[in-house]
């Protein structure tokens, strides 16, 4: 059973990546369920997940097939986006290809193969004690424009300020390794589309 932290932890989490997920639908072209467009690419942000103070989650792109040049396969594409995705500033736990086959509303079968990137964040990769510790002392003085949420179970202000800088720098982060995909997608079709 988890404990009051890990699902305030989640929940925050949750709220951050809901937000980017909107953020990035309402900049780009929306998709269905909570998946945009951009530039002829499907992406997806997925849920966290929370295992031992460390806040998992996915992001991932459709190759696009359709686009491929003669020489071009979907493992050789996915290799360039592997490589492009592994010099970011952050480091992803992991970079696979998945395959996903649906079955349509006419009793047909299609089949995608995606860019799936998994990162991980620690607790101390999210906030520091420090920072914390200086918004306190700034909202105390009254110095600070911060609102901040009220949040059942988390009387003191320093647990709501945690909450809160947990919630804003997951979603940058986050948001910076979504636009590390972006740009890898956008590098590898561009070098693609200058050999066809």
């Amino acid at each position: 059973m988890s404990t009051l932290k890990e699902q305030l932890f989640l929940e925050f989490a949750a709220d951050a990546l809901s937000g980017l997920t909107d953020e990035f639908r309402g900049k780009f072209t929306s998709k269905k369920g909570d998946r945009f467009n951009v530039q002829g690419v499907t992406y997806e942000l997925g849920s966290p997940l929370l295992r031992e103070n460390v806040i998992q989650f996915e992001i991932s792109s459709k190759i696009p097939q359709d686009e491929f040049a003669k020489d071009m396969t979907e493992t050789k594409y996915f290799n360039a986006v592997k490589a492009i995705v592994q010099k970011g500033k952050k480091k992803p736990k992991s970079i696979d290809m998945e395959n996903i086959v649906r079955e349509t509303r006419d009793d047909s079968r299609k089949e995608r193969d995606y860019v799936k990137v998994t990162f991980q964040y620690k607790e101390k990769d999210l906030y520091s004690d420090k920072e914390i510790a200086k918004s306190v002392e700034e909202i105390s003085k009254s110095s600070s424009k911060v609102k901040l949420p009220e949040v059942p179970g988390v009387p003191t202000l320093g647990g709501r300020v945690l909450l809160v800088a947990l919630r804003d720098n997951l979603r940058r982060m986050a948001g910076e390794n979504v636009q590390l995909l972006i740009d890898a997608n956008n590098q590898v079709r561009k070098k693609m589309k200058a050999r066809k």
